[in-house]
């Protein structure tokens, strides 16, 4: 096992967002082969999901492109837009440069894209509704792929009690003493009496009590220090 080797999630993040939203932002975004693994059949479901809706068919390639690109770069040049359709243009220029992809996955949808969706229905004579695809189903699925992208960091980055649990207590004093040689850095200073406790000593003590110090300054770090979010712990 190897000490973590923090990835650069460091990105130049655009202003207006709180701590929680940068967090979040980072997660979604992060660069870890595992994580972009993970995100690539969630986009792939997502398109099948619209298709399945009869989502106007620039609609779809618009929203799988756009979002495929922010994934892979989200900070890199918004793809073209290829429909020939004005009301489309508008509309997807309008989500893109005024709300963009992040608000998108949290649920902010431009009124002209379901305004152009309630049109397509109309052209199809199918009796569903612009709104309804919109503010329930994209909005939901929007939703779905936040939450099992968060559920997944979850689970690499808490795993630590039964990843120690699985692999012995041998790397366990690694870990430890990787941390522990990180001193409090960027951590407030109540944290300053368990970086007091010599070293020898910690790794002396019982698995319990150094699994605990262990999850309490993952924790403590991962509050404060948003580099250490996508760490390898993937």
């Amino acid at each position: 096992m190897q000490l973590p080797a923090l990835i650069d999630c460091m990105l130049n993040s655009p202003k207006g967002r709180s701590e929680d939203d940068d967090h979040l932002l980072y997660v979604l975004i992060c660069p870890n082969a595992t994580a972009v693994d993970f995100r690539k059949p969630l986009l792939s479901e997502s398109e099948t999901w619209l298709i399945d809706e009869d989502t106007h068919p620039d609609l779809n390639e618009y929203l799988m492109t756009g979002l495929t690109s922010w994934f892979e770069d989200p900070f890199g040049t918004e793809p073209a837009i290829q429909s020939i359709v004005s009301s489309i243009r508008q509309a997807v220029s309008l989500q893109s440069q005024e709300i963009g992809w992040y608000a998108f996955l949290c649920g902010f949808i431009v009124e002209p894209l379901v305004t152009c969706q309630q049109a397509h229905y109309s052209s199809i004579q199918s009796r569903r509704r612009g709104e309804r695809w919109a503010i329930i189903r994209l909005i939901h699925r929007c939703w779905k792929i936040l939450h099992l992208i968060w559920m997944h960091r979850n689970s690499a980055l808490h795993e630590s009690e039964a990843h120690h649990n699985t692999r012995g207590a041998t790397h366990l004093p690694l870990v430890i003493t990787y941390e522990h040689s990180r001193g409090l850095d960027t951590l407030h200073r109540v944290y300053a009496p368990y970086f007091r406790i010599p070293l020898a000593d910690l790794l002396t003590r019982q698995i319990s009590y150094q699994k605990q110090w262990l999850l309490l300054i993952r924790t403590a770090l991962e509050a404060v220090d948003l580099t250490y979010l996508c760490s390898c712990y993937w």
